[in-house]
């Protein structure tokens, strides 16, 4: 994701236009954070009533942006705004390491012709 990308995102919370599901969970994460400890992704669920994947495909779009970040322990905390283009860069490389290592265990690259 680009970093546009996050700020319309976040243009679009402030401005309340639009509510997606990635909205709302980005603004229940948000309000949570100033009233109680970081939500997990049980939490979530259980709260919002969303299904398991719903809410995994938006923390992932939302983690993906830069915008939130997982912690160690699994909780779901918002990326201070000075941060948001360098956590969405780290999630682009472990992506890119994923499926880069996915491809050498099944030897995708040794198939590939170019012409």
């Amino acid at each position: 994701m680009s970093k546009l990308s996050a700020e319309a995102f976040l243009h679009q919370v402030e401005s309340g236009k639009r509510t997606t599901d990635a909205q709302i969970i980005y603004n229940w994460i948000l309000e949570r954070s100033w009233i109680e400890d970081a939500p997990n992704l049980k939490e979530l669920q259980r709260c919002l009533k969303y299904s398991h994947g719903t809410s995994t495909a938006r923390l992932s779009e939302l983690c993906d942006m830069g915008v939130i970040y997982e912690d160690n322990n699994g909780y779901f905390h918002i990326t201070p705004s000075d941060k948001v283009g360098e956590y969405a860069a780290m999630r682009d490389d472990a992506r890119y390491k994923k499926w880069k290592k996915l491809g050498d265990k099944n030897g995708w690259f040794n198939q590939l012709r170019i012409v």
